[in-house]
């Protein structure tokens, strides 16, 4: 049944920090909705969608993530100044890849040309105020846009870990009826698994159509 988020009965209601006090009338695309006005505990008025405040994504006009994100970094701050915690391991790890050169893998980074940029090269707390900023977790890794260009903040970002191996230099890119795609998307594409797709193409020497369209003999 649908929900009226207009009814007089949600005047008052309290969720988390937020006290639902007024309704507004708003676009969203080509159709019209009601978003709640809210009052913050903190004071400030903010437009909300209804939905998300029942189902606890929005807990706040925004207060509650900066109070954790100051929280957060007090705390990590205090351990050691950061020494000791999963962000000073990735910051020291682009060190390595960048400026060591008995480090494996200085060979794809360094030697590369590619760099630290002078913000976050000497300074940690700079990389981690950085990082707490921009949608760090403990679930992502750091990841470059732009898997040529350097680590600095214009270029880098948190990502799972799928996303980060589909921007990998060596995951090379292959053209299928006019895009550009890699192995593991057109795996996702295709439903075939992509050592299976990547040896069709690769060693097999099947056209991109064909390894996509032939359909497996057995099971996945």
């Amino acid at each position: 049944m649908k929900v009226n988020y207009a009814d007089p009965k949600w005047i008052g209601k309290k969720y988390n920090r937020l006290t639902v006090i007024a309704f507004e009338n708003v676009k969203r695309g080509k159709t019209s909705c009601w978003n709640w006005i809210v009052r913050c505990d903190c004071g400030a008025l903010k437009s909300v969608n209804p939905y998300r405040v029942l189902n606890g994504n929005t807990k706040s006009c925004g207060c509650y993530k900066a109070e954790h994100t100051v929280e957060f970094n007090r705390r990590e701050k205090a351990k050691h100044n950061g020494r000791r915690t999963r962000l000073y391991t990735i910051w020291h790890g682009m060190k390595q890849r960048c400026y060591c050169e008995t480090c494996h893998d200085y060979k794809n980074y360094g030697e590369r040309g590619i760099v630290i940029c002078d913000e976050w090269k000497n300074d940690f707390s700079a990389f981690r105020d950085w990082a707490l900023q921009n949608g760090y977790s403990e679930k992502l890794s750091i990841d470059r846009i732009d898997v040529n260009g350097n680590y600095c903040p214009e270029n880098c970002r948190w990502v799972d870990c799928q996303t980060q191996n589909r921007n990998r230099t060596t995951n090379a890119a292959v053209l299928y009826r006019g895009k550009e795609y890699t192995y593991a998307e057109l795996a996702d594409m295709s439903g075939i698994r992509y050592g299976t797709l990547y040896a069709r193409i690769c060693h097999h020497g099947w056209s991109v159509e064909k390894a996509m369209n032939t359909p497996l003999k057995r099971p996945i």
